[in-house]
Parts: structure tokens; sequence; C-alpha cells
């Protein structure tokens, strides 16, 4: 299996894989791309943990669509997701509970979770 193509650039605004078949886990150095604002790997084979690193890291980040894979595990706190304005995550299976930081996420205008555990 291949590994998962990380942006040799550190700053890259948009990162747009969907169906793209993409294997393995999200690394944590997405978060460290700087000025990323919008990332959709939906509908990939992404497993494992949707790291923390990419909600509390990835301060400019404004869209976040990774639906449609095999990610598990609870969701990260999102303190420091205050320019998020779409999180979709639906078609997963996350489990847990939802943090109450998502919650009060202030941009936050969309938000899916559907066909998940939680």
């Amino acid at each position: 299996m291949r590994p998962f193509p990380v942006c040799s650039s550190q700053r890259r605004p948009a990162n747009s894989s969907p169906g793209a078949q993409l294997p393995g886990s999200l690394p944590t150095e997405l978060a460290r791309v700087e000025h990323l604002r919008h990332l959709d790997l939906s509908g990939n084979g992404l497993n494992g943990n949707l790291p923390a690193a990419l909600l509390l890291n990835a301060t400019e980040l404004h869209v976040l669509l990774i639906a449609s894979n095999d990610l598990s595990g609870a969701l990260p706190d999102a303190s420091y997701a205050r320019v998020l304005q779409e999180l979709n995550l639906s078609d997963n299976a996350l489990a847990g509970w939802l943090p109450t930081t998502l919650l009060r996420a202030p941009g936050l205008a969309v938000l899916g979770l559907a066909n998940n555990y939680l």
C-alpha cells in the first residue's frame, strides 16, 4: 500500500482529493500546512482516528470534509476551531460523545455526522 501523500509545501490554501482512494490514516502533518482553509478527503479509504492536531493547529481551516471513509474513534476537542464553518464526517465509524467545544464553535454553520456511532 502506498503512503498517504502529504503536501511538500507548507503553504497551501486548499487540498481536494475526494474519491482518490488514498490509503491509510490521516497524517498529523496536515495540521502543519500553513494557511490551509479547505480540505476535502471524502470518499477515500482513510482509517484510524481523526487527528486532534487537525482541529487544534489548523487555525485557518474553514471547511473540513472527510465523509465516506473508515475513520473510527472519538471526535477530538475543537476548542481552537474558531473559523471552522463546515465539518462533514458523515458515513464513518466515529463513536463516543459529541464534544461540547464542537457545538460551541462560533462559525460552524454546517455539521454532518450522520451514519456514525455518536
